[in-house]
C-alpha cells in the first residue's frame, strides 16, 4: 500500500507474508478507516469486529497535559517542528530547498527546525551540503509527552506525506 517494490515478486511475497500475519491475528489494530475498509474488503476471513482503529495523531488530553515546552526554548527564531519518520516518497528534501532558499533571499531571518523521530544520515548529510544544518536540531526519538511539548513550543509543525497511492 505505502511501498513500491522492486519486483513483482516482491509484491507477491509481502502479499503471501500479509496473509498469513493476518490469517494467525486474533485482532488487527490499523490507524484509520480507510486501511480497515482495505484489508476486510481484501481478506474475507477478517470480520469488521476484527480490525480496530486506534487513530494516530490528536488526542486532547495530550493538549490538558503540563507538557507544553517554552517559546523562550527558540530563542527567538521561527520554530518548525516536525515529528516522525522519513520513508520511500516521504522525504524532506523538498522542506530543505525551500529553507536553503528562504535563508538565501532572508537571510536576516532566524528559524529553528526540529526533528523528533527518525532523520536518516542521507538527510543530515544533505542539510551540511546545504548549509542549513546550523539551525536543525535532531532531538531522535523522544517519549510521547516530550514530543508533546516540542510541538507545542512550536510556530509551525510540518507534514509531509509524498506522492504515493492512498497516502490521504
Amino acid at each position: 500500500q505505502y511501498h513500491a517494490y522492486p519486483t513483482p515478486w516482491h509484491r507477491r511475497k509481502h502479499k503471501k507474508l500479509e496473509h498469513q500475519t493476518l490469517r494467525h491475528a486474533a485482532k488487527v489494530t490499523v490507524t484509520n478507516r480507510k486501511i480497515k475498509e482495505r484489508l476486510v474488503n481484501t481478506y474475507p476471513h477478517l470480520e469488521f469486529a476484527d480490525v480496530i482503529i486506534v487513530p494516530h495523531g490528536f488526542d486532547g488530553a495530550d493538549l490538558r497535559s503540563e507538557a507544553g515546552g517554552s517559546r523562550q526554548e527558540s530563542g527567538g527564531a521561527f520554530r518548525i517542528t516536525y515529528s516522525g519518520i522519513f520513508y520511500d516518497e516521504v522525504t524532506p528534501l523538498y522542506f530543505f530547498k525551500a529553507i536553503r532558499k528562504l535563508r538565501k533571499e532572508r537571510p536576516d531571518m532566524k528559524l529553528d527546525l526540529q526533528f523528533a523521530g527518525l532523520l536518516r544520515d542521507e538527510y543530515k548529510k544533505k542539510a551540511k551540503r546545504w548549509k542549513i544544518d546550523d539551525i536543525i536540531t535532531d532531538n531522535g526519538y523522544l517519549p510521547h509527552h516530550q514530543t508533546v511539548g516540542l510541538l507545542q513550543s512550536s510556530d509551525a509543525l510540518w507534514v509531509t506525506l509524498g506522492r504515493m497511492r492512498n497516502a490521504e
